[in-house]
């Protein structure tokens, strides 16, 4: 049979490494607004950095929208990081909107993208068909 003072020395190491165990937890996943394992970075806090240019600024606004209204189902969209990325993936078509599966699949265009939710919002339509407009054919 165990003595008292063996039951409330376990009862209290256990609950020190129980507390352990929650504040570690909250120290990794404070201060970051994306899952760095995941190579989503790009859309998170340290998105704003890379939007320098007036391309670049086309692309992170595609991205946003992409990741509000695709990646919970096309998660393998977030190694397109670039615009010749998404050229490379077959998806978007240089300087052509009507050539890009990306943006002839949305409801917008007549597709069924994306599923089970409504059409983009016309502007956010109109920043995807503008981005993959202005992409420059090499």
């Amino acid at each position: 049979m165990l003595d008292i003072n063996r039951v409330k020395f376990l009862k209290g190491i256990t609950f020190a490494f129980l507390h352990l165990v929650v504040f570690a937890l909250i120290c990794v996943a404070c201060g970051q607004d994306y899952n760095s394992n995941s190579s989503d970075d790009h859309l998170g806090a340290n998105a704003s950095s890379a939007c320098t240019t007036n391309a670049q600024k086309r692309l992170c606004e595609a991205q946003q929208i992409i990741g509000d209204h695709c990646k919970s189902c096309h998660s393998g969209w977030t190694i397109y990081t670039s615009d010749d990325a998404w050229i490379r993936s077959g998806l978007v078509s240089a300087g052509s909107a009507q050539a890009s599966k990306l943006i002839t699949n949305l409801k917008n265009a007549g597709g069924s993208m994306p599923v089970g939710s409504d059409t983009l919002s016309q502007e956010e339509y109109q920043a995807l068909v503008d981005w993959v407009t202005q992409i420059k054919v090499q």
